[in-house]
Parts: C-alpha cells; sequence; structure tokens
C-alpha cells in the first residue's frame, strides 16, 4: 500500500524554507517551499540527492524571481477563472452590443471543460496531454459527437486560457492537439418537407386554445420564416433587434419587398438581405409585439418549441436519420435560393449570409446533386430554357 510519509528529509540554511524529501515507496526527491502564503510541491524527478538539490534550488529561484515581478505563483482553480472569463465576455457583448450567443456557447462548452477536471483543477493543469483526455472523455460519452463540436471545445479553452494570459494567471496557452474537420452537409427541409413544416406549424396555430401557446407558436412561425428568407445564423436573429430591421417596400411588386438586416455574427457586422417572407413575418410580429427600437425581435429561445413542432409533423430526421433543428433553416433558405434561381450571384448570397463561396460550396450547398440541377445541366446555349412558371416555388410560401 502506497503511503505519502516521508521517510527523508533535508533542509538548507541558504535556502531558508525550502524541504527536499522523499516518500515512502518511492525512490524519486520531491520538493516543497512555503511562499506566497501557501504550500508549494513538485517532483525533482531525480533519484539522487545532489541532483535533486540542483533542480530545487533552479526552481526556487524561478519561483522568488516571479514573485519580485508580480507573477502569479500559485495556480488559479477553474472555479475562480471561468466565472471571471465569462463575466468579462458579458460585459463585452454589452459594451459592444454584441452577438449573445457567444456567451451562451462559451458556457457551455466551458461547463464540459469543468466536468471533466474539476472545479478545483489548476489552469496549469490544462496542456496538451490533459486536453487529448478531455477530447477522448467528450467522444466517449457523446460518440456521435462531430468535429465541429469538439472544435468549439477547443475555442472555448482556447478563449479561457488567453484571458488568463492577461491576467498574468499563465504564461502560454498550451499546444491543441489537431483536428480533421469534417465537412458534413447541415440537415435541410427539402421542398416538400419544408411545405409539410409550414402547414404543420399554421395548423397548430389554429388548434392552440391558450393564447399564450398561441403566441408563442405564431412567433415560432415567423422565426422559421425570416430565417429561411434571410438565410442567417440562429444566433444572429436572436441577437437582432427591431431598430436593426429596415423594411424596403417595391411600389410596383409586393414580391420584390425585402429586409436590410444590421447583423452582428461570428463574422462581425454585416448588411444581409432577407426576402419578402421575411417581410410578412415581421409585419405580423409588429402588431402583436409592439416593438420599441431596442427590442430584440425574439427575447424567447424557440428551441424546444421547434423541436416540438418537429416531433408532431414527423420531420426531426431527415433521410438519412439525421436530427433537424433551427439551423437547418439556414441551409434550407440557401438550397432553395439556389434550386429556385441557379444564375444567383454566389458571391452576394455568401456575403449576404455571413460565409464564403468555398464554405456555400463544401458544407451548405453540398446536399444540390445532378438530379436536382438537371434543367439547368441540359439546356445550351441555342435553347432557351423554359421559365419554371408551374414549378411550386417554396419561398412564396409565406402567408401573405
Amino acid at each position: 500500500m502506497t503511503t505519502n510519509k516521508w521517510i527523508e528529509t533535508h533542509k538548507f540554511k541558504n535556502r531558508k524554507g525550502l524541504v527536499v524529501f522523499r516518500r515512502e515507496n518511492s525512490k524519486v526527491f520531491h520538493s516543497r517551499i512555503f511562499i506566497d502564503g501557501k504550500y508549494k510541491t513538485k517532483s525533482t524527478g531525480k533519484t539522487i540527492l545532489n541532483d535533486a538539490k540542483i533542480v530545487a534550488f533552479d526552481w526556487l529561484e524561478d519561483l522568488q524571481y516571479k514573485k519580485r515581478h508580480g507573477v502569479i505563483i500559485h495556480d488559479i482553480a477553474l472555479k475562480i477563472a471561468i466565472p471571471k472569463y465569462l463575466n468579462y465576455i458579458h460585459a463585452e457583448i454589452e459594451r459592444t452590443n454584441g452577438n449573445r450567443g457567444k456567451y451562451r456557447d462559451q458556457k457551455s462548452q466551458l461547463g464540459f471543460v469543468q466536468r471533466f477536471f474539476g472545479d478545483n483543477a489548476g489552469l496549469r493543469e490544462i496542456n496538451r496531454k490533459s486536453i487529448v483526455e478531455f477530447k477522448n472523455w467528450r467522444i466517449t460519452n457523446n460518440p456521435s459527437i462531430t468535429d465541429n463540436s469538439l472544435h468549439k471545445d477547443f475555442v472555448a479553452i482556447r478563449g479561457l486560457m488567453n484571458f488568463s494570459i492577461e491576467l498574468n494567471w499563465i504564461e502560454s496557452t498550451p499546444p491543441f492537439p489537431s483536428l480533421k474537420k469534417e465537412q458534413n452537409p447541415r440537415q435541410w427541409f427539402d421542398q416538400n418537407d419544408y411545405k409539410k413544416l409550414l402547414d404543420g406549424s399554421r395548423s397548430r396555430i389554429k388548434k392552440s386554445q391558450n393564447p399564450l401557446v398561441k403566441k408563442t407558436r405564431e412567433n415560432l412561425h415567423d422565426l422559421i420564416l425570416i430565417i429561411t428568407h434571410s438565410c442567417c445564423r440562429v444566433d444572429e436573429i436572436y441577437s437582432l433587434k427591431r431598430g436593426n430591421v429596415e423594411v424596403v417596400k417595391d411600389k410596383k411588386d409586393r414580391d420584390l419587398d425585402h429586409l436590410i438586416l444590421q447583423i452582428k455574427g461570428k463574422t462581425g457586422e454585416r448588411e444581409a438581405v432577407a426576402l419578402k417572407g421575411a417581410v410578412r413575418a415581421i409585419e405580423r410580429l409588429d402588431k402583436r409585439n409592439k416593438y420599441k427600437k431596442k427590442d430584440l425581435l425574439f427575447p424567447q429561445n424557440m428551441r424546444r418549441a421547434f423541436n416540438s413542432l418537429l416531433n408532431d409533423v414527423k420531420l426531426k430526421k431527415d433521410k438519412n436519420g439525421r436530427d433537424r433543428n433551427l439551423k437547418s433553416l439556414r441551409s434550407t433558405g440557401l438550397m432553395l435560393r439556389i434550386l429556385n434561381n441557379p444564375q444567383i450571384n454566389l458571391a452576394g448570397l455568401a456575403r449576404s449570409a455571413g460565409t464564403s463561396p468555398q464554405i456555400l460550396d463544401k458544407f451548405y450547398l453540398r446536399p444540390l446533386t445532378a438530379r436536382m440541377m438537371k434543367d439547368d445541366l441540359i439546356s445550351t446555349g441555342y435553347t432557351q430554357r423554359k421559365k419554371r412558371t408551374e414549378t411550386f416555388n417554396p419561398l412564396d410560401d409565406i402567408d401573405n
């Protein structure tokens, strides 16, 4: 049985407070010093006393140097560091009127970190080896976790470590293991499923007997339209205030009505153009909610309400068995815009959506198949392709 009993100790007149000792059942010497109000212990890694003394003396000099220059000597516990970091993020979001989804995401990811390492673990315990162990723990507990989710974990840890460097809690950020980022296509609703989703949403609204339930379902219906017709990220719409929405009406053609959205998202600030479905949704939201300019369009999180709708209309999973969620609406909007206007300016669409043409092609538009685009593939420069007047366009399904 291994114990922590000291069986050999050495003190030094010219190194006051320093102790070099060896534990029972261990050949390696450790060093210990009381400094800056606490004991600090470290293994010398040496089995010969003279070698251990050299390591211990160098360690003591390094600690004394750090103390003289105001460097934190004792490790800061995660239960102290993480709340301070989250408070900093919250304050920055309030100061810059930034994306509130960042705070929620960072809090969620760091919750996993704190659960794995423990409340009393120190920042210096986060190193390459422990990050690899954390990654393996996440995969073991959630075998279906994607590399994109693990990447978000790493982003949160890096943010915490960089914040800690600014406060002199640690000296550097540890190297991170590489991740092979998977460019998995985002789940979406094809034309038939999207129509089924909207029809199911309208049916639930009509059946609502409780006024609060009805209002929630109406707001959800309009959220679906705004995300789909703007192709914005869910968090970007959640962060959108009424004063950042400009309604543009076309005097000759209502189909050309649109919104100009002032978006603050993960790629910074930009303008996004939303189609007519979003215009009708804003008009209904204005009547129901009587917004002021600083009011959020959607102060309530609609994740549970949307999942309830998906389950009711049996659209929670796509044809490949993958779960859909609100993020699927952004992909749906992008796919439908391409399918119904193959000549669309991809660079402009990408800029409005806050992404790049490359990411559009590799990620959001990967579900596109040759069969979907066959009308455009078989058309030639010598024949004019027939207009699609007979084809149902889901983006016209807007509840005028």
